[in-house]
C-alpha cells in the first residue's frame, strides 16, 4: 500500500507522522550478542537486535533510536518535548492504517493522552502507544499491553536478513531500520512526486519478485523527531537512507529489469571505488545513486551528491572486503 493514502485514514490528522516515509524520512544504533555471527556493532540502530516487536503481521515496520536523546512533540496526543529514547511504527498490511509506540527516557514524562479520532491511545511510566480502531490495531495493542513480542529476527526473519547487508562503516551514525513491502508500486509513488514518470516500474520489480525493502537512516545529529515529514525532509535533518532488496532471480534477469530502470528514471554512470553505480539528482532536496549488485539492488539517497556518495562508497567497502 503506498505511504501516501496513509493520509486517508482520520486518526492520521495527527500531526504525529511517525511513518515509514522517514525512508524519506522515513524515520535508530545496534547489534549486540544475539546478533548473527559477523553482524557489525555499526551497521543498524542500538538495540535494535534485542527490541521486541508485536506478533502481528505488517507491510511496513520502522525502529528509532537517536544516537543521543531526541526530544518528541504532539499537540494532537497532548504531549510536550518528552524526551525519547526509542520509537517503533507499524505498518497494517491492508487498509487499516499504523500503530506507534513512543519510549522516553525518563519515568512519568507520558502522561495522560489526548484522545484519537478514530483510533486508541494509550500511556505508560515510560512509554506511549496509539494505533487504530481496527481488528489489526488492538492486535498490535493488546500486544503492546500484555508486552506479548518476538524480536525483529524472529518476526520479520527476510527483512532481518536484507539488513545484514549494510555497510560496516557509514559515514554516519544509523539513527532508524526497517522494512516497506509493495516497493515498486511506493517507489513509482514517490518519484512521481518528483515529477518523473517511470512507466512498468512496479510491474518490472515484480516480474523478478522484488517486493520488500529494507533500509536504514543516519544522520550524526538528531535532536528532534518532526511532527511531519515535508518533501525536504532529508535536507532539513540532514538525514541520509540507504535501502536494500534482493531478488531471487538469477543475475541476468535482474540485470535486464535494472536496465530498463536505469534508463527510464534517466540514471547516468558513475565510477565508486571502482564500481559502476548510476546517479541522478531527483529534486533540489533529494540526490539518488544506485548500484546493482549481481541480485541485489542498493539506494543511497540524501540531499547531497557527497551524502549519497558516501553512503554507496560505505557499502562497495564492506561488499569488496566480505
Amino acid at each position: 500500500m503506498p505511504l501516501a493514502s496513509l493520509a486517508n485514514y482520520p486518526y492520521l490528522a495527527m500531526r504525529l507522522r511517525l511513518t515509514t516515509a522517514t525512508i524519506a524520512g522515513a524515520t535508530a544504533i545496534l547489534l549486540t550478542a544475539c546478533a548473527p555471527p559477523g553482524a557489525s556493532p555499526n551497521a543498524l540502530p542500538v538495540g535494535m537486535a534485542t527490541a521486541l516487536v508485536p506478533p502481528v503481521a505488517a507491510n511496513a515496520y520502522v525502529y528509532v533510536r537517536p544516537p543521543a536523546n531526541a526530544t518528541f512533540s504532539s499537540h494532537a496526543l497532548g504531549v510536550d518535548e518528552l524526551t525519547l529514547e526509542s520509537a517503533a511504527v507499524l505498518l497494517a498490511n491492508g487498509s487499516e492504517g499504523f500503530a506507534a509506540r513512543v519510549v522516553t527516557a525518563a519515568g512519568g514524562d507520558a502522561g495522560p493522552l489526548n484522545d484519537v479520532p478514530g483510533g486508541w491511545s494509550d500511556a505508560g511510566a515510560t512509554s506511549l502507544r496509539f494505533g487504530p480502531n481496527s481488528r489489526w490495531g488492538n492486535q498490535v495493542r493488546d500486544a503492546w499491553n500484555q508486552e506479548s513480542s518476538k524480536s525483529f529476527s524472529e518476526q520479520f526473519p527476510g527483512a532481518w536478513r536484507d539488513l545484514q547487508s549494510m555497510p560496516d562503516n557509514p559515514p554516519a551514525q544509523p539513527i532508524a531500520a526497517g522494512f516497506v513491502r509493495n516497493f515498486g508500486p511506493l517507489l513509482e509513488h514517490l518519484i512521481g512526486k518528483a515529477g518523473i514518470s517511470v512507466p512498468d516500474l512496479a510491474s518490472g520489480l515484480s516480474l523478478v519478485r522484488i517486493n520488500r525493502i529494507a533500509f536504514v537512516a543516519y544522520a550524526d545529529d538528531f535532536s528532534e523527531l518532526p511532527e511531519s515529514v515535508e518533501r525536504s525532509v532529508l535536507r532539513d535533518l540532514n538525514v541520509s537512507i540507504l535501502a536494500v532488496t534482493d531478488s531471487p532471480y538469477p543475475s541476468a534477469v535482474v540485470g535486464l529489469v535494472f536496465d530498463g530502470f536505469v534508463s527510464s528514471l534517466g540514471l547516468s554512470p558513475v565510477s565508486v571505488i571502482g564500481a559502476t553505480a548510476h546517479q541522478r539528482q531527483l529534486t533540489d532536496d533529494i540526490y539518488v545513486i544506485v548500484l546493482r549488485d549481481n541480485t541485489t539492488l542498493f539506494f543511497a539517497m540524501a540531499s547531497t551528491r557527497a551524502q549519497a556518495t558516501a553512503l554507496m562508497q560505505a557499502v562497495v567497502t564492506t561488499r569488496n572486503e566480505g
